[in-house]
Parts: C-alpha cells; structure tokens; sequence
C-alpha cells in the first residue's frame, strides 16, 4: 500500500506539471495510468474530474469520477467546490445542497464557497429564504474579497425576487 500511494504521488506530480505546461492530453494519459495502480484512488479521479469539467466540458463524465473521487478514503478537498460547480451545471441542485453541506464537515474545504453554492442552488429551487440565510452564513465566514462579492452579489439579487415573489415579505427584509 504504502509503495502504491508512492507511485501515485509520482504521477500526479507529472500530471501537475503537464497541467501548469497546458499539456492536458499528456496529463490525462498518465491519470489514466495511474488508475492501474490503484482505480479507486479519490485524487486521480479528481483530477479526471477536474480534466473533463474544465478541459472537456464533459459534465457527465466529470460527474463519474467525482463520485467515485467522493468513495475514497480521503477526499482531496478541492472535489468539493469543483463537483458543485458540476452538479450545477447538471441541473442537480438537490445534491448540490446535500454535497456542499458534506463539504460543510470537510477539513479543508472551503466553507464559504460552499455557502456560495447553497445559495445558488436554494436560488434556483426557488427556495429563496434558505438561499438568503446561506448567503449570510457564507458570509460569516469569507475571508476572501472576490468571495464576499460574490455573496453580497447573490444576496442582493436574492432579495430583489424574494420582494418580487411576495411583497409583503419586502418590510421585513
């Protein structure tokens, strides 16, 4: 086992590199290599994912290896936000909430991109209240300034259709 993860380390190591060169052709064959070692490993099939969502605008297959990326012991924590940006892009905003709340647990992962999807994904179920919480939670823990933007941004249009959608509900925002 320990001589396995060892060669995977090695892999991936060439695959960053042919990723930084924009070699991604070269970087999936040696993923593809990789998962002759060990097919179950969660971090080459994240970094599959990752070559088919941002490479190949393959939602589908993306979605296949970040399943099984998500079985793996130890869940490389970028799976998390990449997966949810796919799972969007599918249309799945149910298991969107359901993996940004596993994502919620995860150490490393950020929490506030996490809250960021929620609310797109409550935004688009037209669950409007559970999205501008989510919104406010994310925002509670953002560090980041392009991410604070990106939840105020959200909140903001979100209270706007929440007053469209009852106006009532306006004099108490």
């Amino acid at each position: 086992m320990a001589t396995e993860n060892l060669i995977i380390e090695r892999y991936l190591l060439l695959v960053d590199q042919h990723f930084a060169e924009q070699e991604y052709y070269e970087g999936r064959k040696l993923l593809e290599e990789a998962l002759f070692v060990d097919p179950t490993h969660g971090t080459v099939h994240s970094y599959l994912g990752w070559y088919y969502y941002a490479q190949m605008n393959d939602f589908v297959r993306a979605d296949t290896h970040y399943a099984i990326s998500m079985k793996a012991e130890n869940v490389f924590p970028g799976t998390y936000s990449n997966y949810a940006t796919v799972l969007m892009k599918l249309r799945r905003f149910q298991d969107v909430i359901a993996l940004c709340t596993q994502g919620l647990e995860a150490p490393g992962v950020a929490d506030a991109y996490m809250w960021i999807e929620i609310a797109h994904a409550r935004e688009m179920l037209g669950e409007y209240k559970a999205a501008k919480v989510a919104c406010e939670e994310g925002l509670k823990v953002a560090m980041d300034e392009f991410v604070k933007v990106q939840l105020t941004s959200a909140q903001t249009r979100i209270k706007e259709k929440l007053k469209r959608a009852a106006p009532w509900y306006a004099l108490t925002l």
